[in-house]
Formats: C-alpha cells, sequence, structure tokens
C-alpha cells in the first residue's frame, strides 16, 4: 500500500471516491477541494443514494425508487463476496489503524480526508432521503 501511496496520480488509495463523482461535471478547479466540491454536487443531484453500511434499507428505497419507472418491479439483497459484520466506521477505522501501524494510517487517512467528508455528505444525504 505504501508504494500506492508514494504516487499522487495513483487514485486507487487516495480520494478515489471524489476522484470517480467528480467526473461527473465539468470544472476547472483541479484541487482535492475543487474536485470534493464537484463530486458533492453530482452527488446531490442524483434521485437515490444508498449507502453500503446500511445495505438492506438502501436496497429497500432503490425497490421502492425503480417502482415508479418500472411498476412491479422488486429485488431482494444479496449478499456476495462480501464480509458482513455490524461494526461502525469508527470500528472498522480503529482495526484499520491497528493492522497498519500509526504512521501508515496516519498517511492513509491524510490522503483520504476529502473522500471521508464526501462519506459524511453521503450520510447526510441518505438521512434526509429518509425523512422526506
Amino acid at each position: 500500500m505504501k508504494w500506492r501511496l508514494s504516487n499522487p496520480k495513483d487514485r486507487a488509495f487516495r480520494n478515489f471516491h471524489i476522484w470517480r463523482f467528480s467526473r461527473g461535471v465539468k470544472t476547472t478547479d483541479a484541487t482535492m477541494a475543487g474536485e470534493l466540491a464537484a463530486a458533492v454536487q453530482v452527488l446531490s443531484q442524483l434521485p437515490y443514494v444508498g449507502v453500503v453500511e446500511k445495505f438492506n434499507e438502501s436496497s429497500t428505497r432503490l425497490n421502492a425508487y425503480l417502482r415508479d419507472a418500472f411498476p412491479g418491479f422488486h429485488s431482494e439483497p444479496v449478499v456476495r463476496n462480501a464480509f458482513r459484520t455490524e461494526r461502525t466506521m469508527a470500528d472498522k477505522l480503529k482495526q484499520m489503524q491497528q493492522e497498519l501501524g500509526p504512521d501508515l494510517y496516519r498517511e492513509l487517512t491524510e490522503a483520504n480526508r476529502e473522500d471521508m467528508t464526501f462519506y459524511v455528505q453521503a450520510l447526510r444525504l441518505f438521512a434526509e432521503s429518509s425523512t422526506k
């Protein structure tokens, strides 16, 4: 992982999600802040936002959303190729810190600071959509 982080152009371990989402908006701001703003703009325009940690609830909401466009549509959530636990994100990050050690963990979290901000924004949108 350290060698992937050493290359600033390698996005696999460096704010991958904002990089991918920001491609949906044309922007001249190539900074991480600009990328984050573009990614949040794309996220906020989506008609549906799901969250992995709330997989079953996300699947139920997706069914409801698609039902309007596809009457009779129904799917059941199926978990494959996944390690499912009920651990919180904080628990997962704590375990990652223990496994990676403090220096590499700090480098990884710094390289993904904007992705974590994006994640918090996705959680907020998910929570807001449940009240609509």
